[in-house]
């Protein structure tokens, strides 16, 4: 396990910024002074790989995903907390490519003349920072 703050290896009992991540153990620090400058919005990478999922858990986590992304929740919140909770990256990436995706009206398979429903474009920096997330992911 090594440190979210400065990246040493932790060499005994880790330190949390407060009692909530005590409680989530997801962000240990190798001492009080690197838990005093923990910043979710820095070191969201947590001290030790996610456990893995039950295929499950995995489809219902990937249905998540694929709503709020849809939904049009910021991409980089939801990329960091999909790769916390154990989502591949891999599965992460292809839902966010296809978010971006043109959609066919389902009514064009009826034969009915509809009007495609347009998708709100996102903000290109926003995608970018979620694709950075990814590559920032340091486990497998």
């Amino acid at each position: 396990m090594t440190c979210v703050v400065c990246g040493s290896p932790i060499a005994g009992e880790p330190c949390f910024a407060n009692s909530y991540e005590r409680i989530r153990g997801l962000y240990a620090c190798c001492s009080s002074a690197c838990s005093a400058r923990f910043d979710p919005d820095r070191h969201w990478i947590p001290a030790a790989a996610p456990k893995p999922l039950d295929d499950r858990e995995l489809a219902r986590l990937s249905r998540v995903l694929r709503d709020r992304l849809a939904n049009g929740d910021r991409p980089v919140v939801v990329v960091r907390e999909m790769l916390v909770a154990g989502v591949s990256p891999q599965r992460v990436r292809l839902a966010l490519a296809d978010d971006h995706r043109p959609r066919a009206s389902p009514y064009k398979l009826l034969g009915v003349f509809a009007i495609p429903r347009r998708r709100a474009k996102r903000d290109p920096r926003a995608i970018a920072a979620a694709i950075a997330a990814i590559a920032e992911w340091p486990y497998p």
